[in-house]
Parts: C-alpha cells; structure tokens; sequence
C-alpha cells in the first residue's frame, strides 16, 4: 500500500486555553462516527503541509489560519483508518494556528 500524506490540526483560541473540535457525523461505516477530533484530510497531490493544513481547516471551520505550529509527524499502517483502501497511512500533525476570522 502506498502511504498517503494527510493532516491534522488543532485550531485554539487566542488565549490558548480552548481547542475547536469536529464531531464524525459522516458515513455509518465510519469507525470514528460519533467522536471528536481535530480537522484535517488527505493533502492534494500538489499541497505541501502547510497548504493542505490550511486548506482543510478553511473547508472544515471556515477559518482562515494566520500561522500554523507544526507539532510533529506520525506514521501507522495498523490503525483501522489508515489500513482501509484510499486511506492515509502516513500523517503529518500540525497544531496551533492562530484563526484569524
């Protein structure tokens, strides 16, 4: 399996003591529904990062980051999520934009 580079971010308020999270409400099958996480996704093939980072939380939150932390990388080809065809199995985590509405 190919890894795939994805995203996932956690957008804080400007004092830094509340993070936004996302509820999964997507598809049935989703192993995730019904939990909170960060925002986040597959980059594009032409994104790097930071671009896909803002991109995803642009889609998700209609925020626009004026600065992104990046926080570390992860890889994992065990996780359910990543082991299902189309899926990530390499993820890149950046935490800490400051929203700029």
């Amino acid at each position: 399996m190919e890894a795939v580079l994805a995203t996932l971010g956690y957008v804080l308020s400007p004092d830094r003591r509340e993070v936004l999270m996302i509820r999964r409400e997507g598809q049935p099958d989703d192993f995730h529904l019904g939990k909170y996480n960060g925002l986040g996704g597959k980059l594009e093939p032409d994104e790097d990062v930071c671009a896909g980072m803002r991109r995803e939380i642009r889609e998700e939150a209609g925020i626009e980051c004026a600065r992104l932390e990046l926080a570390g990388t992860a890889t994992s080809t065990s996780c359910r999520w990543c082991s299902r065809p189309g899926r990530a199995s390499s993820t890149a985590s950046c935490r800490g934009p400051t929203a700029a509405r």
